[in-house]
Formats: structure tokens, sequence, C-alpha cells
């Protein structure tokens, strides 16, 4: 394998070395600042001259840099005494490619580029707690941002184990301090669209342990409208066409667990 930069990569190398020798901060414009005020320093002069955030467009404050550009460009800031701005890392890599999905075009003029400068750089997000679930190893499992908790488990408060109440009804009083902020995107889903995964788990049916059949059959029949259980019973493909056939009829209860028509 051939680690050597071809010579486009050796050219943005030299182009990014020699801005930032030449504009690393002095220890004079870093005096009286504390941690926070240096990184902010440092990710301002960065933006304004389009070398942070690299890889997102233009119109945020990037450049359209390619990953080994992003790669070089961290190579060579490592070997210069510049303020570390790992602060900005959440913000940076986790809200800004959620405002490029779902924000509309003036949320994410408004919001990225002073994601990049680190004028904001959300301090008001928290990754509280890691997990394991279908997205991955690193799934956030418990997280807030603002005053909206993340609660990534399935299980209802009912379900859960005397540990998991416990941290549920943590996270519920932690929350009652950020009363009064606002999130930066609110996605909006339809509730109904869970019956057709709930159609895809009667599969599971056939082979579910004897001793927890019961109580799962009762579970499957609960998330369908009554009548429809009444004429099909717990028919997959039946219950997918009814499913697909009615589901702008579909209302979602409060409890998820059971829809009308």
């Amino acid at each position: 394998m051939d680690f050597e930069d071809t010579p486009e990569e050796a050219s943005f190398r030299e182009e990014a070395r020699a801005w930032l020798e030449a504009n690393v901060p002095t220890e004079d414009e870093m005096e009286g600042l504390d941690g926070i005020g240096r990184a902010k320093f440092w990710q301002k002069r960065k933006a304004d001259a389009g070398w942070a955030c690299i890889r997102w467009p233009e119109e945020y404050g990037g450049r359209d840099a390619s990953a080994i550009q992003q790669v070089i460009l961290g190579q060579e800031e490592a070997k210069v005494a510049a303020p570390e701005t790992g602060v900005f890392g959440i913000g940076q890599g986790m809200a800004a490619p959620t405002l490029m999905t779902w924000a509309d075009a003036e949320a994410c003029k408004t919001y990225l580029p002073r994601l990049a400068t680190g004028e904001m750089s959300l301090e008001d997000f928290e990754r509280i707690c890691g997990g394991v679930n279908s997205k991955g190893p690193h799934a956030i499992a418990i997280g807030r941002q603002a005053n909206m908790l993340q609660w990534g488990f399935y299980a209802a408060p009912d379900r859960m184990t005397e540990s998991a109440k416990q941290v549920f009804l943590n996270s519920l009083v932690y929350m009652r301090q950020f009363d009064g902020h606002r999130p930066l995107v609110e996605k909006e889903s339809m509730g109904r669209t869970w019956m057709l995964q709930k159609v895809d788990t009667i599969a599971m049916l056939e082979d579910y342990p004897e001793e927890h059949r019961e109580r799962f059959v009762e579970y499957l029949e609960g998330a369908f409208p009554k009548e429809w259980i009444e004429e099909v019973g717990l028919d997959q493909d039946k219950l997918r066409e009814k499913v697909e056939a009615n589901l702008e009829y579909l209302y979602c209860a409060p409890n998820e667990y059971e829809h009308t028509i």
C-alpha cells in the first residue's frame, strides 16, 4: 500500500502548512484567554480563511474538501502549537450533519457558519450514555440537546428493570434545569408507520420461546385495530395489506401500542 502523497495531495499539504505556520496564534494573542477563549479565537481565524470544517460545502463555511485532505490538514495542524479545538467536535461532527440532513436551507445558513466559526459551540449538547442498536455499536442511548431528551431504549417504563427506572427518573429530574432551551432541529415523524415494523415482527412468533409466547401474542394483537384481528388474526400478509391500504387513515393513540382507524 502506497502512503505517499499524490502530486495534488502534496500541493494541498504545502498550502495548508504555509497557512498554518503563518497564522497560528502567538502567545501575545492568547494572553488572558482561557481554554475556551483560545479555542474560539483559533477556530474563527480558521473559519474566516476557509480552513475550518473543510469537508463542508463552501456555502456553509467549508471548501468541499476530500476526506484525505481533512487528514492532511489534521496532520499539519498537529505540527504547530495551535490551541486545542476539540470542544467543537460534537457541534461540528454531530449537530451539523443533522442540520444538513433535516433542516431547511434557512436554518442551515443561520446555524452552520456559526458552528464552523465556533461562535455556537453546541455546549448545550450532551452524550449521556452510549449503547448498541441497529445503527451500530456506538449509538447514543441517552442524550440531550437543549430541552430535548433522547431516550433511546424501546421499553416503556412499566417494562423496565428497577435500575432502568431509576435512570429514567434521574434523567427526567436532570432535564428540568433546561426549561426554556430550544433544540436546533425538530424532526416530525408519523407514529403510524411503526405498524409496518410491527407487521414484520409477526415473523418472530414462530420461533418465540413457548414460555413467553402467550404474552407476545397479546402484545401483537394489541398493536393492531381490534376489528382487523377479529377478521384476519395475526396473518402477516393480510395485515400488511390492511396497513398499506389504510395507512393514511390510521391514528396513533397516546399509547403507541394502540392504533385505530
